[in-house]
């Protein structure tokens, strides 16, 4: 009689258990998702790519009507990346925001590959410039940054050419900060919605006249303060015109291309 109560009890401990350790997977999953398709997301979290994160987007995929095919490309895009050591986030942030406004399957991918490209870009030539792993990932991160807000390839490797012989008879701390300053004042620059020539020719022309890490801080603080100051002027023009009822319009100058760090262009109106 003891024998069967604790075979009962048991039972009972077991049938708890099991659902308590069921795979979140099939859990969350919808019933659409094929075992080929479960195991590519499995496959994911178990590399280390956060699991709510990755169901989520895979959840989101089939509501959206990606077919198992595209689903397990935009995987792969993932994974490549992180085996490369590149920051995966940005990739899978512009996932969501192509999720989030509906846009059609293949454009979503392609956007994602180019965030991947322009994050290998720019981890290649942080990697040129400093050893230091987390110094590096930061540089990266912020070209990528200044070329998601609008850079160029041809102006962005225009600038690591000069940048490359600006710092190539330097000292490696002083090369990594001019570097860095460099990097941040490009991206200043391109997200304040200058074109991306003429980006690529003041910092060029600034590394050859000899700037330093400092004189470049410098430069990025005087475009930003400069920046401020032409929208607050013309934010105030615009104001003026309208309370005399002459109907004026504040000019930004800003243009408003400020893309997220390593994130990509703007996506809205079913377009990548």
């Amino acid at each position: 009689m003891e024998m069967k109560r604790l075979l009962i009890i048991g039972m009972i401990i077991f049938l708890c258990t099991t659902g308590a350790w069921a795979d979140p997977l099939d859990q969350q999953l919808p019933k659409t998702a094929t075992e080929q398709l479960k195991n590519s997301t499995r496959q994911m979290v178990d590399q280390g790519f956060n699991t709510e994160d990755t169901i989520n987007m895979t959840r989101q995929m089939l509501a959206n009507k990606f077919n198992q095919q595209q689903i397990l490309q935009a995987h792969a895009v993932l994974m490549e990346a992180q085996k490369q050591g590149l920051q995966t986030e940005p990739i899978m942030n512009k996932a969501f925001e192509g999720l989030a406004k509906q846009v059609r399957a293949e454009m979503v991918l392609q956007a994602m590959k180019q965030v991947r490209l322009r994050q290998d870009y720019a981890a290649r030539q942080a990697r040129v410039i400093t050893n230091d792993r987390g110094k590096a990932q930061q540089m990266a991160e912020i070209f990528a940054g200044s070329m998601a807000a609008g850079m160029t390839p041809e102006d962005a490797d225009r600038i690591v050419l000069v940048l490359r012989e600006r710092t190539r008879n330097m000292a490696q701390a002083h090369s990594e900060e001019l570097a860095m300053q460099t990097f941040m004042t490009t991206q200043t620059m391109a997200r304040l919605g200058m074109q991306s020539k003429s980006v690529g020719d003041s910092i060029c022309q600034a590394l050859q006249q000899g700037y330093s890490a400092k004189e470049m801080h410098n430069m990025q603080y005087a475009i930003m303060a400069n920046s401020r100051h032409s929208k607050s002027h013309s934010f105030n023009e615009g104001q003026y015109g309208g309370d005399e009822g002459m109907g004026g319009h504040g000019r930004d100058s800003g243009g408003g291309m400020g893309g997220s760090s390593g994130g990509g262009g703007g996506m809205g109106n079913g377009h990548m």
